[in-house]
């Protein structure tokens, strides 16, 4: 439950929950610092990075602190391009859409801005079922995804009751969409493409 005094707002949120994978017993730095300097390309925020049980995770927010009219976009050409870093590690990744908590949380010696949420809880979840190489989303962003899905099945997850549909998604290339309304790819450049 939330506390009434936490300071911050509710607002929709693409979370990208990735896993940069692991070098031997070494969290791959290389992905963690690409993932990191695309975040900042595509207008995002590294919420954080966890090096600990067997993984490199790190958690990317689109749409908090500062919102874009195309976060989903903004959320494929990252992972698009964090997919086709070459490196040594491969990365998998739980990504979900939907409204979260956020805001600055601690005290006056320490705080951090991140999101909480049960969109941002799934995306985690999703990441720790993701196969290196993978992407698998959740029900709200698979929806407005232009990210090519290639399969969908039910799961359970911890802290559901029920099972979950989720989509595997391929990070490198958008599904094609028939007629001429066809939706802009965002390249992390300013500039976009049809």
């Amino acid at each position: 439950m939330l506390r009434e005094d936490l300071p911050g707002e509710f607002r929709p949120v693409v979370s990208v929950f990735m896993n940069a994978g692991r070098a031997g017993d070494q969290c791959s730095d290389e992905l963690l610092e690409r993932a990191l300097e695309l975040a900042g390309s595509y207008g995002a925020f590294m919420s954080g990075t966890d090096c600990t049980g067997g993984m490199a995770a790190a958690l990317v927010v689109f749409g908090a602190p500062v919102s874009h009219e195309n976060d989903i976009r903004r959320a494929e050409g990252f992972m698009r391009d964090l997919f086709s870093s070459p490196g040594e590690s491969t990365p998998s990744a739980g990504v979900t859409y939907g409204v979260v908590f956020s805001g600055t949380f601690g005290g006056t010696r320490r705080a951090t801005y991140t999101v909480l949420g049960d969109r941002v809880n799934l995306a985690a979840r999703l990441m720790r079922l993701a196969d290196p190489g993978t992407v698998l989303a959740g029900p709200g962003f698979s929806a407005g995804s232009l990210l090519l899905p290639t399969g969908s099945r039910k799961v359970r997850i911890r802290g559901k009751e029920d099972p979950v549909r989720v989509t595997d998604l391929s990070p490198g290339w958008p599904a094609p969409r028939p007629g001429p309304s066809r939706a802009t790819w965002w390249d992390g450049t300013g500039s976009s493409s049809g």
